[in-house]
């Protein structure tokens, strides 16, 4: 039996009071595992209309594998509207500000087509001094 993308069905786990990290046959099971490298998760919101995209770890050149598979896995879907969950991206590299360029090029999406969300201090001034805050959608974390 061919298995379905992960974003469709009930091939994704939600999130856990535990903290745990989204898991299914291909991903990490708890965050010792997730702390070797970056981990992407996706799945549908809003009546399957959008994709959710969680980050975990440090978006760099570690992760163009896991990159390629979401553009893939996403792509001929109909589905035009992203929304990047960052809360648990620790840094940004060079790289990943070109993959999430590489990401918003393929889909052919205009910058409110995608927003980056729970962004950390740091990550929200790397987005800024980049100018990828032209480029996306870009909501800071909010401090309590």
């Amino acid at each position: 039996m061919k298995k379905a993308a992960p974003f469709l069905g009930d091939e994704y786990l939600k999130r856990q009071a535990d903290n745990r990290v989204f898991c299914d046959s291909t991903t990490f099971a708890d965050e010792s595992e997730a702390n070797h490298g970056p981990h992407i998760d996706w799945h549908p919101i809003n009546n399957g209309h959008s994709i959710k995209v969680h980050v975990a770890g440090d978006i760099n050149i570690e992760c163009m594998a896991q990159w390629r598979r979401l553009i893939k896995e996403t792509s001929g879907n109909g589905i035009h509207q992203f929304e990047f969950d960052l809360k648990e991206v620790k840094s940004l590299s060079l790289a990943g500000l070109a993959m999430l360029l590489m990401f918003k090029d393929d889909k052919q999406a205009q910058a409110r087509d995608i927003s980056l969300t729970q962004c950390n201090n740091q990550l929200y001034k790397r987005l800024l001094w980049s100018g990828l805050t032209r480029e996306f959608i870009v909501r800071p974390c909010r401090e309590l």
